[in-house]
């Protein structure tokens, strides 16, 4: 097995937004969302983020904000989520909005039905202003997107799907308690290309305990022998709460060390690459001109997010918010006529500039002359020692995550985190003595 140096004593997982909002939020009624005033003429660049937070079973590895499907629950869900949607859309700021890229996320969005997935994005379409070629992504698993379920959202305008897969081992995907076989995954893949939806994006999982590298380059090896447009590579990581945190804190299941999780990460980047895949980001791998727009609009243009649904993140007009991860309170919250929201900050000017850092940077580069003020002044021993250890480059008016830097990005991209943040990182004390910085 190959040496790697390590320079922090394990990978991070990624940014997905910063900053994240800590302060409590006061009660906000629907007619007065202070943060949504807007008075200008100017039309803002936005992304819809819907949460649907409703799963079949919790895969053992999950930590995402979910909860167990139940009809009942879900038509309460949907007639709240409702009641927001038409909140938000009354609002100046929204309506002068451009919608370029919608994601239902989860949860399962798939598990809803064909009608009810079909009517929420209808609602969607008739309440904001949608870019004419938006792209509009519903995430599920494998054997719940039937051919008829498939063919609905292609005729109600969802261009890309998202599969969670994480591995096309079927022994392997029972120990993650994922819902679906290989062969299902297989035959949903075949059955979203047939019918002509125009992304299909997989999720795949590195890391796996009893997951050797061999089986691990299968899995990359079935992406592309299938043609799969866009590829998400995660590395296990062990969430306390989980079930496989305790097997594996219990010794009963194995994963691999440092190095072997490096190797994996490496063995896949590099396979891809040869098989015309080019990377898009820390994650993601694409084939050409089917690259994530969510993605690349929330990382690399900083478009505005209006978060809707249990847990939904949002960051809009210079605010970012959360919303309330409970069901019974998100329910009873909007019941009562008052806005979700559990946390809520004002994003001010240097952590707009961290953001473009740390976020640029999980997109592999940060050009120059998109930053507003001198970020080799600003951020002069973070560049410095990551230069000298040869993990980022800056060349042609840009700064770029080398080919070492890649296998550390997510750590990389948090080295630009403001002191407050940066406090909550234990990756950060490894480079404070790489740095020498005090």
């Amino acid at each position: 097995m190959k040496n790697y140096k390590v320079y922090y004593p394990n990978r991070e997982i990624g940014v997905s937004h910063y900053p994240m909002p800590a302060s409590k939020a006061k009660v906000i009624s629907p007619e007065n969302i202070e943060f949504l005033k807007f008075t200008t003429n100017k039309q803002n660049q936005v992304l819809l983020y819907i949460h649907i937070p409703f799963c079949e079973k919790v895969c053992s590895f999950c930590p995402y904000n979910k909860i167990l499907y139940d009809n009942k629950k879900v038509e309460e869900y949907l007639k709240c989520l409702y009641t927001e949607i038409e909140w938000y859309s009354k609002e100046d700021y929204v309506q002068k909005s451009v919608i370029n890229a919608i994601y239902f996320g989860g949860g399962t969005p798939n598990l809803l039905t064909t009608e009810q997935i079909s009517n929420l994005i209808a609602f969607i379409k008739k309440k904001f202003i949608l870019n004419h070629n938006a792209e509009i992504t519903v995430e599920g698993n494998s054997h719940k997107f039937t051919e008829t379920k498939i063919k609905a959202l292609k005729d109600m305008g969802v261009n890309r799907i998202s599969l969670g897969v994480q591995t096309f081992n079927t022994q392997l995907g029972q120990l993650l308690e994922v819902p679906h076989t290989c062969e299902d995954a297989i035959r949903t893949i075949k059955s979203i290309k047939d019918i002509g939806i125009e992304k299909l994006s997989i999720d795949l999982m590195y890391n796996i305990p009893n997951q050797s590298i061999a089986s691990w380059m299968e899995d990359i090896k079935k992406a592309v022998e299938l043609k799969i447009d866009h590829i998400t590579l995660f590395h296990l990581i062990l969430i306390p709460q989980t079930k496989l945190f305790y097997k594996v804190q219990n010794n009963e299941m194995i994963v691999h060390d440092l190095d072997g999780e490096l190797e994996m990460y490496e063995k896949a980047m590099n396979y891809l690459l040869k098989a015309g895949y080019h990377q898009e980001s820390t994650y993601d791998f694409a084939l050409e001109n089917k690259g994530s727009v969510y993605g690349i609009k929330h990382f690399k243009d900083h478009n505005d997010i209006l978060g809707l649904g249990l847990g939904s993140f949002g960051e809009i007009n210079n605010y970012c918010y959360i919303n309330d991860g409970k069901f019974d309170n998100y329910i009873s919250t909007i019941q009562s006529g008052k806005l979700p929201i559990l946390l809520q900050d004002h994003v001010n000017d240097d952590e707009k500039i961290n953001a473009l850092m740390s976020m640029g940077l999980r997109m592999l580069e940060v050009d120059l002359k998109s930053c507003e003020v001198n970020v080799f002044s600003q951020f002069a021993e973070q560049i410095m020692v990551l230069a000298q250890n040869k993990l980022i480059e800056i060349t042609d008016g840009k700064i770029r995550l080398t080919t070492t830097g890649k296998l550390w990005g997510n750590n990389i991209c948090k080295e630009f985190y403001s002191d407050k943040y940066k406090q909550k990182l234990p990756s950060w004390k490894r480079m404070e003595e790489l740095a020498k910085i005090k």
